[in-house]
């Protein structure tokens, strides 16, 4: 195993702990076990679980941001012409998009459980689990309204409000669906059914 691969795997093989049990819940040994090398050797790559940890999180904002921005652009946000054309059936793809990208990518999906185990006796996770799954959406989807906004495409309401309304609920049927493939077709029922009343009680129609 090259050191480059060892790297990698190290890191892949500490996500999957540590979005099962936390930080404090595995040991450098377990990690190493799981890549299948002997401790000393992951010390060449990190000097202690934290500074595996730093770089999950640099990793996963990296992804987040990359996703994210693919979402602006493939929707158009800034662009006002594709506003003007924007319409329900768009607004469902953005949502299930959306929605999809942080339920099935399976890191983030990983990553996200490890922040909820993290969150509430790690300084920085509970940063990140704030930034990354509630203010990085909003920022998205607040985009989205404020330009649909400009273009009069929505009746007279703060993007800021429609945003939170808007994800909101995504987040709520996001932890519903967590861990539990059997509850994923039923919660994207749900989810098209709160896209569509949305649209009705805040787009305006023309």
């Amino acid at each position: 195993m090259n050191t480059k691969n060892t790297y990698d795997k190290i890191i892949d093989v500490a996500l999957n702990l540590f979005s099962v049990k936390g930080l404090s819940g595995v040991s450098l040994d377990e990690i190493a076990k799981g890549v299948g090398i002997k401790t000393p050797s992951l010390y060449k790559h990190f000097k202690n679980k934290e500074e595996i940890f730093d770089v999950i999180v640099e990793r996963m904002s990296e992804r987040y941001n990359t996703n994210l921005s693919q979402i602006s652009t493939k929707f158009g946000i800034e662009d006002a012409n594709k506003m003007k054309r924007f319409n329900e059936s768009k607004l469902l793809d953005f949502g299930s998009l959306l929605f999809q990208f942080l339920l099935r990518d399976k890191y983030i999906s990983k990553f996200r459980r490890l922040l909820t185990i993290e969150q509430f006796s790690n300084k920085r996770a509970n940063y990140v689990y704030l930034e990354e799954l509630v203010n990085s959406p909003l920022s998205l989807t607040r985009g989205l309204f404020s330009s649909l906004s400009r273009e009069g495409k929505l009746k007279d309401e703060n993007p800021d409000i429609l945003s939170l309304e808007f994800y909101s609920s995504l987040l709520v049927l996001l932890i519903t669906c967590d861990g539990s493939s059997k509850k994923e077709k039923p919660t994207l029922q749900l989810l098209q059914v709160h896209i569509r009343s949305f649209y009705k009680n805040h787009f305006n129609r023309n």
